[in-house]
């Protein structure tokens, strides 16, 4: 077992969603990571610096999850086992929650749930062997751009950067290249991607909460507007590689309002299950 510094209170042991302060829901947090910690170890060393020892390895991970939840009194009313689960996930897909639009920790039936963003959903396709180049990009009305379809597919963007206003935001595209040469492309107007936000956005709170009633105005409509089109590349043209398509497959059931999200089983196996 690997001693991790507990917060000042960890008098709750419950882990049914309460309300609760943030030293109390940090309090649940340190018991599941000390009662999982060979666990998370065996997870999350890979994707941890080199030479910290294994205690310390662990003691990263719990200040990385309250670094994150400090700030967002909303999580304090999920599960707190589940956003310590979520962060395993994360971590384990080298991914990590407090680089903005890598990954979220967003309110779920209860559950702290993880989701992508769009940088993390760019990092996880540029593994894929066969891509060379994957992005997905925001478009100005001061821009130039043009979308080619037929024999072969193009994309043209032209930006001046020498202009102090690109104008008004006009679309969205996301584009890949193989490395043998094919281009696939989607392309979504700002009027589809609000439709899609009004269809799809649920959540009150996160990093998109409200985004469905606020449309361009909300803080993060870009980022969720080049997550959009790129997850419709994504669906519509790649072949998924394993090395995200787990992750892609969470983040359709979540657009969904699905249950029975692919995460990771942070809890050793039964005698049954070891043995099939």
């Amino acid at each position: 077992m690997f001693e991790v510094q507990a917060p000042s209170d960890t008098r709750l042991q419950t882990s049914s969603p309460t309300k609760m302060s943030t030293d109390q829901w940090g309090a649940q947090v340190y018991n599941a990571i000390k009662s999982e910690s060979g666990l998370i170890l065996a997870l999350v060393k890979a994707h941890s610096p080199a030479g910290l020892s294994d205690s310390e390895i662990v003691k990263r991970f719990y200040a990385k999850v309250l670094q994150y939840c400090s700030d967002k009194p909303y999580l304090w009313q999920c599960d707190p086992t589940s956003g310590m689960k979520s962060a395993v996930t994360a971590t384990e897909q080298g991914l990590d929650i407090n680089i903005p639009n890598e990954a979220h920790l967003v309110p779920y039936s209860g559950k702290a749930t993880l989701q992508r963003g769009y940088k993390g959903l760019l990092k996880m396709a540029r593994r894929d062997p066969n891509l060379g180049i994957i992005k997905a990009v925001p478009v100005y009305g001061e821009d130039t751009f043009k979308h080619t379809e037929g024999a072969e597919t193009n994309i043209i963007h032209e930006i001046d950067y020498a202009l102090d206003d690109r104008g008004t935001l006009r679309l969205f595209y996301a584009l890949a290249k193989s490395r043998s040469g094919e281009v696939y492309a989607e392309v979504m107007t700002v009027k589809e991607i609000l439709a899609h936000a009004q269809k799809y956005v649920k959540a009150s709170k996160g990093p998109f909460g409200g985004l469905n009633t606020q449309g361009v105005t909300h803080p993060n409509f870009i980022p969720y507007g080049r997550k959009t089109v790129l997850l419709r590349l994504i669906n519509r043209q790649l072949d998924i590689h394993s090395a995200y398509a787990g992750a892609v497959h969470d983040e359709n059931m979540i657009e969904r309002g699905d249950e029975g999200l692919v995460q990771i089983q942070v809890s050793p196996p039964s005698e049954e299950e070891a043995n099939d």
